[in-house]
């Protein structure tokens, strides 16, 4: 999408190249306007958690189902808390929490913003 809003002529192409996956190309064109609003709301969450310094670990899915895959595959995952269950149920005790209704402080707000951003549609988590 960065690619896209960068000139109006611009097609913005994704390219999925994974050895074991079928290859695929995915294009944001100038009538992509729910893309380009879903790309706007991330990149301003994601300098919102830059700013306020509220980085976090994402060692639980949102759904607080479990690891995400992407931790098997991480380069430093000895230094993280990533094996610590309780360390993963508090923070997504957390943040369900603070959906519930707790008022977060602007640092908070903003890692939640970050947090909201990997749920999936239909469990009322952004996408």
């Amino acid at each position: 999408m960065a690619y896209r809003l960068a000139s109006e002529q611009a097609v913005g192409r994704y390219l999925f190249l994974r050895p074991d996956v079928e290859a695929r190309v995915f294009e944001a064109g100038s009538d992509d306007r729910d893309l380009a609003e879903a790309f706007h709301g991330t990149v301003r969450a994601v300098l919102s958690v830059w700013d306020a310094g509220a980085f976090f670990p994402r060692v639980v899915d949102p759904a607080g189902r479990g690891e995400p895959g992407r931790c098997k595959v991480c380069e430093v995952a000895e230094a993280c808390v990533r094996g610590d269950s309780g360390a993963r149920l508090r923070l997504f005790e957390w943040a369900e929490g603070m959906r519930a209704g707790g008022e977060p402080t602007p640092e908070e707000a903003a890692l939640l913003q970050v947090w909201r951003l990997a749920g999936k549609p239909g469990n009322g988590e952004a996408t």
